[in-house]
């Protein structure tokens, strides 16, 4: 009887993941826009969602599965740690590192290509991936 329920349930929450109603739920969330004015980074937990372009605190550390929902663009002045496992870059929407960086396991950046660096969808210079990170079939790659 407990097999049958685990099963049932199981179908049920692939179901709703294939036609778009995933019951993922997020430790927290930030609307679009949010300032973090404080020059503190924040101490998040894991499974964080930001909505597009908010600002954040120099020296900020994202955990493992970080979700950043919409356009974002990461400044060169202020410096950020992508080293959490499993962090998410967006859902379709522009992506933009004006500085290199670091990126934890697979780090999945496969909506939307990244830019980094002076050309739309394209990475140039030098990052360092951990393993399996993912990408867009139409990003770009240059050296410096």
């Amino acid at each position: 009887m407990m097999l049958k329920s685990i099963f049932i349930i199981t179908i049920a929450v692939i179901c709703l993941g294939l036609i778009g109603l995933s019951p993922i739920v997020y430790a927290e969330e930030y609307a679009a826009g949010y300032i973090f004015d404080d020059d503190t980074p924040v101490s998040f937990n894991p499974g964080v969602k930001f909505g597009a372009e908010v600002q954040f605190s120099n020296n900020q550390i994202f955990p493992a599965g970080t979700f950043f929902s919409g356009a974002h663009t990461y400044p060169g002045t202020e410096a950020y740690t992508f080293t959490g496992n499993g962090i998410i870059f967006g859902d379709g929407s522009a992506i933009s590192f004006v500085n290199s960086g670091t990126f934890g396991k697979n780090a999945d950046f496969s909506a939307a290509p990244v830019k980094n660096g002076p050309d739309a969808g394209c990475i140039t210079g030098v990052n360092t991936y951990d393993e399996g990170p993912m990408f867009s079939p139409e990003q770009c790659f240059r050296s410096a």
